[in-house]
């Protein structure tokens, strides 16, 4: 099946409410043939795929049940850190840096929440193409695992993991972290896949706003979160103005030869919170994440007006 139609979703940690709130949204006018995310976004899109598979073995494909699933999850699923991670131990943390440094967190009840909720079996069976990123931390590279991987569940779950905060994800023989290091919003896999239309939603701003922290004294958590922000931002912001600009080469060169001949506009819908989102990952409420998925609603509602 040709794909011309493909949501592509961001990571963000916690902020993965906003994402699920606009997404709700988007499944009411947006049927997607192909979903790729990153991240938080590689959960959200596990997920979207997953109940499209287990839809369809009843004939049909309900995208606006899909989204309000999506979004009860987070209400229901997420309601507090102890639902995804455990703390370490200061005395575990300082222990570990001299050998074998393993995050400061234990994300076991993550991994545990995607293997109680996703199915192998009803993301090989869907009918949209779905792929996860993550990094190969050997290679460097950004390794896509689609519907049908073995292992597919894992690397969801490695997709999530970001660097030093969280635990580095073994699969087979290799390590893996956080898809978001290199690809935040997967848009070049999508264009590659052959999209003409694609709905992005992240979950950052277009421009970073200020931080009420002092920099040398902050806490490591901090500190590291704001390094991750400032990467992030700097790379969405890339990969977004990369799409924009292949339409305006295909407008200003009309008779293009070889490879260019085969590009061919996007319809992009950029779906973004106006202002930062502040969430902390691990003091954040129902009341929170409630908040955050109706604020996506309302981002994504108006991206919608808005997009041509």
């Amino acid at each position: 099946m040709a794909i011309e139609r493909a949501l592509v979703l961001s990571g963000g940690s916690i902020k993965g409410a906003f994402q699920a709130g606009a997404i709700a949204h988007v499944l009411t006018k947006f049927e997607p043939q192909a979903i790729i995310g990153t991240s938080v976004g590689s959960l959200n899109g596990g997920f979207l795929a997953d109940r499209a598979g287990s839809q369809v073995q009843g004939g049909s494909v309900d995208w606006k049940k899909i989204g309000d699933d999506l979004e009860e999850f987070w209400k229901t699923r997420i309601t507090g850190f102890e639902c995804i991670g455990k703390k370490r131990g200061n005395l575990e943390v300082l222990f570990s840096l001299g050998k074998h440094f393993n995050g400061l967190y234990d994300m076991e009840p993550l991994r545990g929440l995607i293997h109680a909720e996703l199915q192998a079996e009803h993301l090989r069976d869907s009918p949209v193409k779905f792929a996860a990123c993550a990094v190969n931390i050997a290679s460097g590279d950004a390794v896509y695992a689609d519907n049908g991987c073995s292992g597919i569940l894992d690397y969801i779950f490695a997709s999530t993991a970001i660097p030093l905060i969280m635990p580095i994800v073994m699969i087979g023989a290799e390590c893996f972290w956080d898809g978001g290091i290199r690809e935040v919003a997967p848009l070049k896999k999508a264009i590659d896949w052959g999209a003409s239309e694609i709905v992005v939603v992240a979950v950052d701003t277009k421009k970073i706003g200020g931080m009420a922290i002092c920099a040398p004294r902050a806490p490591f958590i901090e500190q590291a979160g704001r390094l991750m922000d400032i990467v992030v931002n700097e790379i969405l912001n890339n990969d977004i103005d990369m799409c924009r600009k292949i339409n305006q080469y295909i407008d200003e060169i009309p008779n293009r030869a070889g490879k260019l001949a085969e590009m061919k506009k996007i319809k992009l819908t950029e779906i973004r919170p106006e202002t930062t989102l502040n969430i902390d990952i691990e003091k954040f409420t129902p009341g929170d994440i409630a908040e955050l998925i109706e604020a996506g609603k309302k981002a994504a509602e108006a991206a919608m007006v808005a997009s041509p």
